[in-house]
């Protein structure tokens, strides 16, 4: 259920930049503030979104890693660890 709002907050901040995903490619670990995505697709136009003088022909974000610190949100970062970049241009 929480995978479920999880995935529409996402696909609603990240739509700009990503294909649409879905709750399957979220794996949500409350307790700990841990979020996994698998397997997000960059949208093709990005590139002329950010005024760049390429053309993406296929974009792939293998797995995101959010660490979210729950008992010191206000004062600690929240971690994003991106890896497995897939991009051709």
């Amino acid at each position: 259920m929480l995978e479920t709002i999880l995935e529409k907050i996402l696909n609603w901040i990240l739509g700009t930049y990503v294909e649409k995903f879905s709750s399957d490619q979220i794996h949500l670990a409350i307790l700990s503030g841990k979020v996994d995505i698998k397997d997000i697709y960059i949208k093709k136009d990005i590139m002329q979104q950010l005024n760049l003088p390429f053309k993406l022909k296929q974009g792939q974000i293998g797995k995101v890693i959010l660490r979210i610190p729950w008992r010191q949100i206000t004062s600690a970062p929240v971690d994003i660890i991106i890896s497995d970049i897939l991009m051709v241009v």
